[in-house]
């Protein structure tokens, strides 16, 4: 059993560095470009998927849909998790990240839904999809935020993202049970491979 967890494609607010957060953007063509890519890179893993959930934003559903596509999966078979929604961000949404930074110093933004809160109740809907979907291969698509706020809830805040901190748009994860808890591991296009992420409190 593997579990794949993708980030959607790119949006008009990624460009302009805009917290989309709850807010329904759809997928740019470069983003719709991205997530076929990906597909083709799911492909090459030899792994059937078995089971396809997605956030219920637009944003994911279209690149899960494209993704089944890609990968002859039925579309129809689509499981849409409002729990996967990406984390809100209250009255920040639609601001620029430098505006941001400026206006919420403290990173407090009013409305807005904690790391914890969020992660919870991805977590929640996690186990829930694996409960339903026993020894199948499994692909999420989410979005950075909640699939960031998930891992931490997985592993206890002490997993350490390859790179930015956040999952590229299109960027793929693997997660691999094992006793008391999982290995994850990123999808690296330059190396054509997954790499282990380490501990945040590891060299």
């Amino acid at each position: 059993m593997s579990v794949f967890i993708m980030r959607h494609g790119e949006t008009d607010w990624n460009v302009d560095m805009r917290l989309q957060g709850c807010t329904d953007i759809p997928l740019n063509e470069n983003g719709r470009s991205q997530i076929r890519q990906s597909a083709k890179t799911l492909s090459g893993f030899s792994v059937k998927i078995d089971a396809i959930w997605t956030s219920s934003l637009g944003r994911a559903q279209e690149s899960a849909r494209i993704v089944a596509q890609e990968i002859g999966y039925n579309q129809e078979n689509i499981v849409i998790e409002t729990e996967f929604r990406e984390r809100e961000f209250g009255e920040a949404e639609g601001l620029k990240v430098e505006e941001v930074h400026i206006r919420y110093p403290d990173g407090n933004y009013p409305g807005m839904e904690t790391p914890s809160q969020a992660g919870n109740r991805a977590k929640k809907a996690f186990e829930r999809c694996l409960e339903l979907n026993p020894g199948k291969n499994i692909l999420i698509v989410a979005h950075g935020g909640i699939i960031k706020n998930l891992l931490w809830a997985l592993t206890g805040g002490t997993i350490r993202y390859r790179g930015n901190g956040i999952l590229d748009n299109g960027g793929i994860l693997r997660l691999e049970p094992k006793e008391g808890g999982y290995d994850i591991y990123q999808y690296v296009p330059a190396m054509a491979e997954f790499e282990k992420l380490a501990d945040k409190d590891k060299a």
